[in-house]
């Protein structure tokens, strides 16, 4: 087994070297599953040579993994004759908006732009996950900025990874066409329900600090106290991470300790996934 690691760990950082070092493309790709193929066929005739062949493949369908995920990584360039023009198009918005004190961020999906858009809202805007809307306003490129410490921010790379690579700040118009129920949107309305119910039966800053803990709601904290938890070091409570996940193990085993614990995985592995679309199912 520690063999087969080995090589499959050797074949996929030889993909991701290979593509990141030179323009191999999609063409070496498919190279690589025609000798999986090859390879494969020739193992099946070949008794000897099977545990070598095995390793060639497991080497092979790394490497290949390797370069498609390099190859789907790569930032997509946008013309530059897109931008500071004035865009009327319609989309749906692909991810819970992101309210912050001032403004709202809002990722569109388009068929009119090979690419996300992020639109940069007012405050509070009454748009939800899933919504059709129509958007006007001036395509802008994304650019990095400076930290309070002077650390440039590559804010280009952060969003060009969940493929948004133009924003529209402060639209002239934004509409929202229709609504769409979906599982994940009904999921996320349920979070919204639970941090508004917190509000209410909690003073703040306790409510936001709950809401943080319990399903990593940085937002509601607002930049000073996300500043100061940060400042001190104690930004890691409200972040979400594996001690969440095993909070939500530990109650659900704690409150069906009397069935069987095959059926305690079951349920806990459901919850935990239904947990991870709660709060967005971010990285």
């Amino acid at each position: 087994m520690q063999t087969m690691l080995t090589w499959t760990f050797c074949g996929l950082t030889a993909g991701i070297a290979l593509r990141s070092t030179t323009a191999v493309g999609w063409s070496v790709a498919a190279l690589g599953i025609v000798l999986l193929v090859a390879v494969g066929l020739y193992t099946v005739h070949t008794a000897r040579a099977r545990r070598g062949a095995l390793f060639l493949v497991l080497f092979l369908s790394a490497c290949t993994l390797g370069i498609v995920r390099m190859q789907l990584a790569i930032p997509t360039e946008v013309p530059d004759y897109m931008f500071t023009t004035m865009l009327k198009f319609d989309g749906v918005v692909v991810s819970e908006p992101d309210t912050r004190e001032t403004h709202t961020n809002i990722i569109i999906k388009s068929s009119d732009v090979p690419f996300l858009i992020l639109v940069r809202a007012d405050a509070y805007m009454p748009v939800h996950y899933a919504d059709s809307v129509r958007v006007i306003g001036e395509l802008l490129p994304i650019r990095n900025f400076s930290s309070k410490d002077g650390r440039i921010f590559n804010y280009r790379g952060y969003l060009a990874a969940r493929d948004v690579y133009a924003l529209i700040d402060n639209p002239s118009s934004i509409e929202v066409v229709a609504r769409k129920n979906t599982p994940r949107g009904m999921l996320l309305n349920i979070k919204q329900r639970y941090l508004h119910g917190l509000q209410h039966v909690l003073p703040e800053p306790s409510a936001a600090l709950a809401g943080g803990i319990t399903v990593g709601e940085r937002r509601s904290l607002g930049e000073t106290l996300t500043e100061q938890f940060r400042d001190t070091g104690l930004i890691h409570i409200v972040v979400l991470s594996g001690y969440n996940i095993a909070v939500i193990i530990v109650f659900i085993a704690t409150i069906l300790s009397f069935l069987p614990k095959s059926t305690q995985h079951i349920v806990a592995i459901v919850c935990v996934i239904l947990f991870t679309l709660l709060v967005g199912a971010s990285a």
